[in-house]
């Protein structure tokens, strides 16, 4: 703070002569600009004294301390007494030699502070020809892995071409962020701009926005062409009743019809069908995304070391904190909630606000939102969480919008929770084709269900208010304020284990109210001698108009509606493991050629044995049991956001069981678009082979 006294009559000479050159308009303007435009860093205060008049100025705390260069020796010094608070500081100079050797450093310090820009500069081109040898010799067959030439598939077994592609890729995203980026919008710019300097051009425009109708029904008409060309079986068309009355219950459920996007929906399902036809008809789809998720999962395995250090060689044998006697609940605690996962939990919370800290997934956040809100026109944090998704589980997902929960929308909230019921992690994908279930559809479940979620949110509940989390509001979304890197990977295992706590006690909570449920109702029907009859049978019975329009044939109907209402009532651990082993017995028949016996009727079933009699069922059951979305995940979602953003408990416990029925949608929509384009024909690989290529 300085005081400046100066005499009366001095600024009053200046006050007359600032007059003499203003009129006294533009002396009322610049009186008030002076304290806004001209000194915006400055707070000043004019008192009278009577003898003189006082100036008070508070000035901006400046970057340098002093002017003798040592800023940063102060700073040090600063934070070694607050460091030390209420300790008493030793006296005396200290060592010579110590004296002496901190000089040294201290000149050093200061010289490379002042040449920060080329000490940088030195180290990263060092580093890019390290780099560049690295990548030499990895491309010699004497030293190296050659990306060239590609064995068999291309995703998997050649390290060389996957290192080729992500040195690529870097090149290409280091160009664009320097030079194309900006080159692309001052082009795009221009080009805008001489459009719309003429007449012909906006009318050119106007064209444009008043018939874009025209391009919709033109892509709408491709899909419809692409189906009738390629899809040859007569019952695939069933299907297409599904895909319909979805969207028409959808509508007729949604909280805000008349706030829906069409396009947003409209444009989700196309996206969803040509993930479909990529991963179900192409091989090097299926490829694709087979490597994606091997990949996610070598990484998530990772949290093991931890696993085994904290609980031992054998902690998969064990469940987090107790062990339960219930056989469904220890089904459902082992595969979800066993100290593996909550390890994977921890593992993942730290690393992802790590990358926050570091800037990262702000980064990746912001390029998913920009193409997502280009293509569906959805937000920023709900495309991340969607895309997430596929490779991570529900109570992972929302680890990387982590800052956003608290400022999304309601609408949003209810994405993110549609998305985690709808799709399913890579983690657990292995478990399923462990069982029997055919790999490929089950990767393409998971694939197709994004794009599904996001729709399906949209239209159950639209958006009603303006998002906070747009791509300008994600690409500034401060840092977290941690010191360190280490700060933030403990702050962040912190807190993810908030999250396990509150996941094993909703766990609990839901599923033994399911249990309580499932006894009371098979008690009252044990008094007319219907003693299977249960809250899972009465879900069968509820979904056995759904199996039949998503296309499967009526003698499964009964089969399949039950299985389904499993996976909605319990989960889908166990709904995948009776379609495993009914999967297994029908493949055992085909091969002993007894299965023709057993459909016609000439050997009778065994007691107390199920069986799915078309292929296709098998297929579309592996589409509708795809998912989380049980009543048990919902008391995990509920958790695990409750966490991130406590103050909005009360709008995602409104939300939840809407959300639920969505992802279930999700999972039927999928489920009638993979029996549309499903041909036996057109598999690519015999699921045996599949299963034991990822299991060798």
């Amino acid at each position: 703070m300085t005081k400046v006294t100066s005499s009366p009559d001095v600024l009053e000479l200046e006050e007359v002569r600032s007059r003499k050159l203003r009129s006294p308009i533009e002396d009322t303007q610049s009186a008030k600009l002076s304290q806004t435009y001209e000194n915006s860093g400055f707070v000043n205060d004019r008192t009278d004294t009577g003898s003189g008049v006082i100036i008070t100025t508070n000035l901006p705390e400046s970057d340098n301390k002093n002017d003798n260069g040592h800023a940063d020796d102060d700073d040090d010094d600063n934070d070694d007494q607050k460091d030390n608070v209420g300790f008493e500081k030793l006296t005396g100079d200290g060592d010579k030699v110590g004296l002496v050797v901190l000089k040294v450093r201290d000149r050093l310090v200061r010289l490379i502070a002042k040449r920060k820009k080329i000490v940088v500069y030195a180290l990263k081109v060092l580093c890019l020809i390290g780099f560049i040898i690295y990548f030499a010799f990895v491309n010699t067959k004497k030293y190296g892995t050659p990306a060239f030439p590609i064995d068999g598939n291309i995703f998997s077994g050649n390290a060389g071409f996957a290192l080729f592609i992500l040195v690529v890729f870097a090149v290409f995203i280091v160009l664009w962020e320097k030079f194309l980026g900006n080159a692309a919008d001052r082009a795009h710019d221009y080009l805008i701009k001489s459009i719309r300097s003429t007449i012909s051009g906006r009318r050119f425009i106007e064209l444009l926005y008043r018939f874009s109708w025209v391009g919709h029904i033109l892509v709408f008409l491709a899909v419809a062409l692409y189906i009738g060309l390629t899809v040859r079986r007569g019952s695939n068309y069933v299907s297409l009743i599904g895909v319909f009355t979805l969207i028409i219950l959808g509508t007729l459920g949604s909280k805000y019809p008349h706030r829906i996007r069409w396009q947003t929906i409209f444009y989700s399902f196309i996206i969803q069908f040509l993930l479909a036809a990529i991963v179900i008809r192409l091989e090097v789809g299926f490829q694709f995304f087979d490597f994606l998720g091997k990949e996610v999962s070598k990484f998530i395995s990772n949290a093991e070391a931890g696993a085994v250090f904290v609980f031992g060689e054998s902690y998969e044998d064990h469940f987090y904190v107790f062990k339960v006697g219930a056989i469904q609940l220890e089904i459902f605690l082992f595969i979800g909630f066993s100290p593996k996962v909550t390890s994977i939990i921890i593992f993942l919370g730290s690393v992802i606000n790590m990358l926050y800290y570091l800037g990262v997934m702000q980064y990746v956040i912001g390029k998913i939102a920009w193409l997502m809100q280009k293509c569906l026109n959805t937000t920023a944090a709900e495309s991340m969480n969607a895309a997430a998704n596929i490779f991570v589980g529900m109570s992972e997902a929302p680890l990387m919008i982590m800052p956003l929960v608290p400022t999304m929308t309601t609408s949003e909230l209810h994405a993110v929770l549609v998305g985690g019921f709808a799709t399913m992690a890579g983690s657990v994908l292995a478990t399923f084709i462990f069982f029997g279930v055919p790999a490929n559809h089950l990767i393409a479940a998971s694939v197709m269900a994004a794009p599904g979620a996001l729709g399906f949110a949209k239209l159950l509940l639209p958006e009603t208010h303006k998002s906070k989390t747009s791509w300008e509001t994600v690409k500034n979304v401060p840092l977290p304020d941690q010191h360190n890197v280490i700060d933030a990977l403990m702050t962040g295992a912190g807190n993810a284990l908030k999250i396990c706590g509150y996941l094993i006690a909703n766990l609990i909570a839901f599923i033994s109210v399911l249990r309580f449920l499932d006894v009371t109702i098979a008690w009252f029907f044990s008094l007319v001698h219907y003693p299977e009859v249960n809250f899972q049978y009465i879900l069968g019975l509820l979904f056995y108009p759904f199996a039949l329009i998503i296309g499967i044939p009526l003698k499964d109907c009964l089969l399949a509606s039950k299985l389904i209402g499993i996976k909605v009532s319990l989960n889908e651990f166990i709904a995948y493991q009776e379609l495993g082993k009914i999967r297994g017995l029908r493949d055992q028949w085909i091969a002993d050629n007894t299965f023709p016996l057993y459909l016609n009727g000439t050997i009778p079933l065994p007691p107390n044995t199920q069986m799915l009699w078309n292929d296709s069922s098998v297929v579309i059951l592996t589409y509708a049991l795809c998912g989380f979305a049980n009543f048990g995940s919902m008391g995990i979602a509920l958790a695990t956001l409750g966490v991130f953003a406590p103050q909005r408990r009360r709008a995602l416990i409104k939300i939840a069981p809407r959300a639920l029925i969505g992802g279930n949608m999700v999972s039927l929509m999928t489920a009638s678009i993979a029996g549309l384009l499903y041909e036996p024909r057109a598999v690519v690989e015999s699921v045996e082979k599949l299963n034991t290529t990822l299991f060798s």
